[in-house]
């Protein structure tokens, strides 16, 4: 690669839709790094461009979307819609950035191979995953926890303190360890304890966890993966506009942006 090509502004795809999100300040904070030219697309205008190629052209894909859940309730999946297993194909086989960002961990919930792509699933009602039973998955809303890199020499946590507070979403889910490589972990205790159940919540009772547990969970919330020619990035954290504006979230953001794009 000349240092032309280095230098160059990475062209970045920034994917949102089926979740709510603090949208001007999240936008904001994309457009907050000169060296990176933002397009944003919401479904269903991003998923044609998965489908139909279009997202292939990117330097790197940012997914902070949660597609494929019916958000009218009970909780069920939706049909995956033809082309989009054969558009994520594309993208990993001609080598584009992927970087997944919080809730984009749960979606295309149809999908077994999505997780494969991500290195995990948030479950919204209970499912198999590599022929185990998993129940629904947690979550915990507005939690002050201790964040720590566990990889300090990776391009992705590049000049990121060893450790920092961030109060955010955490969720207790599934997280493929053994096919993933650690960057980023919480100090919390990922048990069925501290969170609520997410089945109960999509059906009426929030903040419930009643007949509802969990396998003990890791506390992994940051990894780095390859599949098939893509680069492959997940950070769980940033959930709402005090996470966006935190200056260790947005570099870590831009690094993996720029690692899963060939740029460092």
């Amino acid at each position: 690669m000349s240092s032309a090509d280095r230098n160059a502004r990475v062209e970045v795809l920034l994917i949102t839709g089926g979740h709510a999100f603090d949208r001007e300040p999240f936008l904001a904070a994309w457009q907050s790094d000169p060296g990176l030219h933002i397009t944003h697309l919401e479904h269903p205008a991003a998923t044609d461009a998965i489908v139909d190629g279009s997202a292939a052209r990117y330097d790197c894909v940012v997914f902070y979307d949660m597609p494929g859940v019916d958000p009218q309730g009970p909780a069920r999946p939706t049909r995956l819609p033809d082309g989009v297993q054969s558009g994520f194909e594309r993208l990993t086989r001609e080598g584009v950035g992927l970087v997944f960002l919080h809730h984009a961990l749960a979606s295309w919930a149809a999908w077994e191979g999505y997780a494969e792509i991500v290195g995990g699933r948030y479950h919204f009602w209970p499912a198999s995953l590599r022929g185990q039973d998993w129940p629904d998955s947690g979550y915990l809303q507005e939690t002050e926890h201790e964040l720590r890199v566990v990889a300090g020499d990776h391009p992705v946590t590049k000049g990121v303190g060893p450790s920092f507070a961030l109060t955010d979403e955490l969720y207790l889910c599934a997280v493929l360890e053994d096919s993933v490589t650690p960057i980023l972990t919480s100090g919390f205790d990922y048990t069925s304890e501290n969170f609520y159940s997410t089945f109960r919540a999509m059906n009426g009772h929030r903040l419930d966890r009643r007949g509802w547990s969990h396998p003990p969970g890791s506390n992994v919330v940051g990894w780095v993966r390859q599949h098939e020619r893509s680069r492959v990035v997940y950070l769980q954290p940033g959930d709402r506009a005090a996470a966006y504006g935190n200056p260790e979230i947005r570099r870590l953001w831009f690094n993996a942006v720029r690692w899963t794009a060939g740029r460092m």
